[in-house]
């Protein structure tokens, strides 16, 4: 799988020192590639924002 570009997506950011530095969604602790993952792995969109909220 191509790795992606992140750095031009304004909904998420990477900010040294938090979750090690990994992309998150702007504003929150929550790693992207978990929630892609996650889907991958089935969940539905409303699981994933259960697991993961606001």
């Amino acid at each position: 799988m191509a790795l992606l570009d992140w750095s031009q997506c304004r909904a998420v950011e990477r900010v040294p020192g938090t979750v090690s530095g990994a992309w998150v969604f702007k504003g929150t602790r929550t790693p992207v590639a978990v929630v892609l993952e996650n889907l991958e792995d089935g969940m539905t969109i409303d699981e994933v924002l259960e697991q993961f909220p606001g």
